[in-house]
């Protein structure tokens, strides 16, 4: 029932109530008392007529809905369901599958590992975790990886024991060691 309903059938019910003589209830919020006056006033000498009726619905008033009796069948979901085996969204991007002797360098906040120790044949897998393109380059110059986004991955495999020093071109602040037992 809206609230304007509950006003109207509340003011019904005093009409009535007054029209029959019998004592009405406590008025509802908003409504005027009736005086003394009002009896002398009235037509059939001592009945009172109803006064009108003032309304004023206050802004925080909210109108609660009455119940139904009729069933609602439940909502259709308007959206695909998410597979189970995909999980939910994260905020940081998934490296794709690499090889099982694969070894994580991330890149956050403008910078690499300092140093990974690998063994010989291990594949470092370079994921950008950063917001702009990096690159990672051999500073000898025997590999270099194209610049890559947030969430790309770049992998070289390392078959020979050393040290390899490798930076990013584009922010050469960003400096980083492969050791290779």
């Amino acid at each position: 029932m809206s609230f304007k309903a509950v006003i109207l059938a509340a003011h019904l019910a005093a009409v009535v109530a007054c029209s029959s003589g019998a004592p009405s209830a406590a008025p509802s919020p908003g409504e005027q008392q009736p005086s003394a006056n009002d009896a002398a006033s009235s037509p059939e000498g001592g009945v009172p007529t109803p006064p009108p009726v003032l309304v004023v619905a206050s802004p925080s008033a909210t109108a609660t809905p009455a119940p139904s009796a009729t069933a609602t069948a439940p909502a259709t979901p308007t959206s695909t369901p998410v597979p189970a085996t995909l999980g939910p969204p994260t905020a940081t991007p998934q490296p794709a599958p690499s090889p099982s002797n694969a070894v994580a360098a991330p890149i956050r906040g403008y910078g690499f590992p300092f140093e990974l120790e690998v063994a010989a044949g291990a594949t470092v897998v370079w994921t950008n975790y950063d917001s702009v393109p990096h690159d990672v380059i051999a500073s000898d110059g025997s590999w270099a990886s194209p610049l890559f986004g947030e969430g790309d991955t770049f992998s070289h495999t390392f078959s020979e024991a050393g040290r390899y020093a490798y930076v990013c071109k584009v922010h050469p602040y960003m400096t980083g060691v492969v050791v290779v037992r």
